[in-house]
């Protein structure tokens, strides 16, 4: 549940007044509900899984490519700079344990929350 409601928030707040994002890797507009919510540090490093400046709106033909990671490093870099991509890196290997049954219920109404604020 945290996951699905994580991935609309990415996705939401990153879009306008009509509903439109643009993928972070090719810079095309799509609705958010047809794109993806993709994490640069997957979702295994649990420090990140839920950091907003990890995730970001992307396309599913760009999200299923062959090599998507390297073109997402590539765009992260320009759009972000490369101390930001390092700084993504050391954050993720600081911590990496699963949260609580506690921890989750607070973050999913912690996310909820942000929803409503869109």
């Amino acid at each position: 549940m945290a996951d699905a409601l994580f991935s609309k928030y990415v996705r939401c707040s990153r879009a306008d007044k009509t509903g439109a994002v643009e993928c972070f890797c090719c810079d095309h507009s799509f609705h958010w509900g047809s794109t993806d919510c993709a994490h640069f540090i997957t979702r295994g490093h649990m420090a990140l899984r839920y950091d907003i400046d990890n995730c970001w709106p992307v396309c599913r033909p760009c999200h299923t490519r062959p090599f998507h990671q390297v073109e997402y490093e590539v765009a992260l870099i320009a759009k972000k700079g490369q101390a930001f991509v390092d700084d993504l890196r050391q954050r993720g290997n600081r911590y990496n344990r699963s949260r609580t049954d506690n921890e989750m219920v607070e973050l999913i109404q912690e996310i909820n929350e942000k929803l409503k604020q869109l």
